[in-house]
């Protein structure tokens, strides 16, 4: 399992000097737009690129066929995927909030939010980080990387449209402002919890693909 993690690990570790650029780049856009929220929404929409490549270079090499030959069960092998994406969220919201919250420090009174709505926020940005990954590394399983790309794309943006619409709905804007960072947080609580029974389910699925697939 820990060879398995450590693998992908060195395998990000080929391009991590233009991993830093990007993550310097994320930054400096935050700062100019003045929205601390920017740096902890690009960086889950990155660590989810981070995961495909991992999948891609996995495909590429032919290492889940390879690792099948060895004392390795299907279930293992899937489950070092799913443990190494929620090493990247972890990674990815602890960078967000504490980029933010830096940056909020920078930024002072041009600020756009206080420390609260940065937490709240980073928290309804990683459940659809969370659900993303529900959907997609199920189909890497069943559809390989390429196609799965395209359903990356269009689960994220009908994830993030959904939100989108629904926070735009009038009614819902004024019940949205009358809850404050507790009630937005409750919110990400529950949407947490949906996404991690999500996650388990989606689990139970990679297993049975892998398993039932002829590599």
């Amino acid at each position: 399992m820990k060879g398995l993690i450590l693998k992908d690990l060195y395998t990000l570790r080929q391009m991590g000097k233009i991993y830093l650029i990007c993550m310097v780049c994320l930054v400096i856009w935050g700062l100019v737009t003045d929205n601390p929220t920017m740096l902890s929404s690009l960086l889950l929409v990155y660590g989810l690129m981070l995961l495909i490549t991992t999948a891609s270079y996995d495909e590429a090499s032919h290492f889940n066929r390879y690792a099948l030959t060895l004392p390795l069960t299907p279930k293992k092998l899937v489950q070092a995927k799913y443990l190494f994406a929620l090493l990247l969220f972890a990674v990815m919201v602890t960078l967000g909030i504490l980029g933010g919250a830096g940056m909020l420090a920078v930024l002072g009174a041009k600020a756009e939010m206080g420390y609260g709505e940065l937490l709240a926020s980073t928290c309804s940005i990683s459940c659809i980080y969370l659900m993303t990954i529900v959907f997609i590394l199920p189909c890497i399983y069943k559809f390989g990387v390429e196609k799965s790309r395209f359903l990356f794309m269009a689960t994220y943006l009908l994830v993030f449209a959904g939100f989108a619409l629904l926070f735009s709905i009038d009614n819902m804007k004024t019940w949205l402002s009358g809850l404050g960072d507790r009630g937005f947080l409750s919110i990400g609580a529950v949407f947490g919890a949906l996404a991690v029974v999500g996650l388990i389910v989606s689990y139970h699925i990679s297993i049975r693909i892998v398993e039932n697939k002829e590599w």
